[in-house]
């Protein structure tokens, strides 16, 4: 009976087998799990019928084995602190090897057509199960990253007058994959809303002493309502990600930073000082964000 063992960083679906001569038994691989996402794929957390699909992908890839799918998912959820988010593969191979494979692939689906040979339709008919859910994990990943490319698009598009949409779209070209740029966004707007920032992940702030602090906290409440859903749901694993960031040494400090500048620039208002407004207006530009943020990645790097 398969179960699920720890390899490193990793979490494997293996089966033993007793060898007839020498009596040991060994273990064969079944199936790696390399990250967070692909286990929470496999348990069904963003897409049920997905996981139905890739049991009966297993169980037909190895139809002398009996998977016992209830053990199998209580292994693997309670192993899972052991992946990492998301599996670093390497970009330039990883994309090599998919082009090759996926131009192997329709070269053989035209070359068995089954419009044309008999034969050829009985080998699609003998693949049908892998087919289907290979068609549908192609339409739910579409549809997974076109939901977020509209958001994001919708929020590029405003982000100049409503620097607050930085955190939207961080949020979104995050789901995207586009870790730098989604980390510049988001502490683009969080420089400009530095309380909406903290209130989106329920971070106490001070009560608001102006009115420009009043309006920070009401879009962090309005932003918390809209997101909450998604942050409890698809959205944990950008929420952690994001709420790290927050709470970041460096970036704490910039957010800090901002806090007393803000209220420095109030009380400068009425006389000519500028010194406030122009760190202000300096720190809240997207150049500065883009600059802070690949710093940080590259300290996280290091």
């Amino acid at each position: 009976m398969p179960y699920v063992r720890k390899r490193g960083k990793q979490l494997v679906i293996v089966h033993g087998k007793r060898d007839p001569e020498t009596k040991k038994v060994e273990q064969r691989i079944l199936f790696t799990i390399y990250s967070k996402a692909e286990a929470q794929q496999i348990l069904g957390r963003s897409n049920g019928n997905l996981a139905f699909q890739f049991q009966q992908l297993l169980g037909n890839q190895y139809p002398e084995i009996r998977f016992n799918w209830r053990k199998l998912n209580d292994a693997i959820r309670s192993n899972i602190h052991v992946l990492p988010d998301l599996y670093q593969y390497k970009e330039t191979r990883l994309h090599s090897r998919f082009r090759g494979d996926l131009c192997a692939f329709a070269r053989q689906l035209m070359l068995t057509d089954p419009q044309n040979f008999m034969a050829a339709s009985h080998l699609i008919e003998e693949h049908a199960v892998e087919l289907e859910y290979l068609v549908q994990l192609i339409q739910w990943r579409c549809n997974y990253l076109g939901h977020y490319q509209q958001a994001a698009d919708s929020a590029l598009k405003i982000i100049n007058l409503y620097p607050s949409q930085g955190l939207i779209a961080g949020f979104a070209v995050y789901e995207l994959g586009r870790t730098e740029d989604a980390l510049a966004l988001f502490i683009y707007g969080a420089l400009n809303y530095p309380r909406a920032a903290r209130v989106i992940f329920g971070i106490q702030t001070d009560p608001p002493e102006s009115s420009h602090e009043a309006r920070d906290h009401n879009v962090g409440i309005d932003m918390y309502r809209d997101l909450n859903d998604y942050l409890r749901k698809e959205g944990r694993r950008a929420r952690r990600f994001f709420k790290g960031v927050v709470k970041n040494g460096k970036v704490g400090v910039l957010l800090n930073e901002m806090d007393l500048i803000i209220r420095k620039w109030h009380e400068q208002h009425p006389t000519d000082e500028r010194e406030a407004f122009d760190r202000m207006n300096r720190m809240q530009k997207q150049e500065f964000a883009r600059q802070e943020a690949q710093e940080l990645l590259r300290e996280v790097a290091l």
